[in-house]
């Protein structure tokens, strides 16, 4: 079963941590996206890190959030989606969590530690990711924004998977 945007919040909640799922799954994907693999045990201990909490606290949906996006970025039938809030949520939570994804894909991306030269596309990618995460909640509501936003999220996971292509398949560190 796949885990939601609200279950996760609900999870992250528990723990009393400060990210979003978004943004957490944005971190996730990040860094798998960068070639950084975990077992069960270091994957405890960097989410563990990353939400400020203790290892004992990150069970249930915090490993299958790593299996769930591991196996949809390395999956053939490109099922990978950024965690986002249910349509009928208000457009301006699901705006700011756009902007989280982005964050939280930088910064896993980022504490990989990925080393080698990147190539213009993903440069590209990343600048962009760079201006999506920094989007106002201030938006019209109206039909095109409703579309634009539908078109950006479908743009971050054709990006994630461009990504995991070129750099996460590549490496197992």
């Amino acid at each position: 079963m796949a885990l939601s945007h609200e279950s996760l919040a609900d999870s992250l909640v528990g723990i009393g941590a400060r990210l979003s799922p978004a943004e957490l799954q944005g971190m996730v994907t990040g860094s798998l996206a960068a070639g950084a693999r975990f077992d069960v045990s270091s994957w405890q201990q960097e989410l563990a890190r990353w939400l400020d909490a203790s290892t004992g606290s990150i069970t249930g949906p915090f490993l299958e959030l790593y299996d769930e996006t591991l196996g949809a970025l390395a999956g053939e039938e490109l099922s990978y989606q950024p965690l986002m809030p249910d349509d009928d949520e208000a457009l301006e939570e699901r705006v700011t969590e756009m902007g989280a994804w982005c964050r939280g894909f930088l910064a896993g991306f980022g504490m990989a530690g990925r080393q080698s030269e990147l190539s213009e596309q993903v440069k590209e990618l990343l600048t962009d990711f760079v201006e999506i995460s920094k989007v106002s909640d201030d938006v019209a509501h109206d039909e095109d924004t409703e579309v634009q936003l539908v078109e950006l999220i479908e743009y971050l996971k054709v990006g994630a998977l461009l990504v995991f292509t070129e750099y996460g398949q590549a490496e197992n560190h």
